[in-house]
């Protein structure tokens, strides 16, 4: 439900912005000011850690609910 923003991982020198939805409209100055400061080399005031594209290398813990309902063999 975030959007991911910050630098990347992988590719030196490339920075990530996507996934704001709606939302992102509201933010994207704020969004803007705080990749600026980082590919200037600054830190910005406000933490993108919450943003990091790393939060999707962390264990994802599967729901029965989900699961039943999408991983059903198809004609079942």
């Amino acid at each position: 439900m975030l959007p991911v923003i910050g630098k990347s991982q992988t590719t030196e020198g490339l920075f990530h912005a996507f996934g704001g939805s709606g939302g992102g409209f509201q933010i994207a100055p704020a969004v803007g000011e705080c990749l600026a400061l980082q590919i200037c080399g600054h830190t910005p005031q406000v933490s993108l850690q919450p943003f990091s594209i790393e939060r999707f290398r962390s264990c994802v813990h599967t729901s029965d609910k989900l699961a039943s309902e999408f991983d059903r063999a198809a004609g079942s």
